[in-house]
């Protein structure tokens, strides 16, 4: 296959979205670039339900709602969030 094959190849999809509170726009490029939105666009919304300050059932919610009072369990991509914002891996059930 050529460069001027594989660039032919190549489609552009742009999307904007609100998510937590923030525009944010989506250029995205490949044989299949809206595909290639839906799952981001899937997965940043199912971060913007886990850690929404405002959702009632998210998980930074529940994290607010029994700080200091009792274990709280969150999902992997939670604790890898937690475990970034202090700076270096810590083992921690919560």
């Amino acid at each position: 296959m050529g460069i001027q094959e594989s660039v032919s190849d190549v489609q552009s999809f742009t999307a904007q979205d609100f998510i937590m509170n923030t525009p944010v726009e989506q250029k995205n490029f490949g044989r299949a670039p809206d595909k290639i939105y839906a799952a981001s666009a899937k997965k940043l919304h199912m971060l913007e339900c886990a850690m929404s300050l405002y959702r009632e059932g998210s998980e930074v919610s529940l994290l607010n709602r029994f700080a200091g009072e009792s274990a709280v369990n969150v999902k992997s991509d939670m604790l890898t969030v937690l475990e970034g914002r202090r700076g270096r891996k810590q083992t921690a059930v919560l």
